[in-house]
């Protein structure tokens, strides 16, 4: 996930990555995943299931990393 997201350039790349430096794991994918609800951003089935998979592993709500 962290090399698909270096593909992409901006502030909110600039931000998840420097939580993820901190260990910040959880910060990391609500940042990213309200970014791509607030920008519109679209992205492919096999990003979402990442997400989704990266989430349930973290034991999340999806409420937490997704709904927002």
């Amino acid at each position: 996930m962290v090399t698909r997201l270096q593909s992409f350039r901006g502030p909110t790349t600039n931000r998840v990555l420097e939580y993820l430096e901190h260990v910040e794991w959880g910060l990391a994918l609500e940042h990213l995943c309200s970014n791509i609800i607030d920008e519109g951003i679209l992205i492919s089935e096999s990003i979402f299931n990442s997400i989704k998979k990266i989430g349930e592993e973290m034991e999340l709500d999806s409420i937490d990393w997704w709904e927002k």
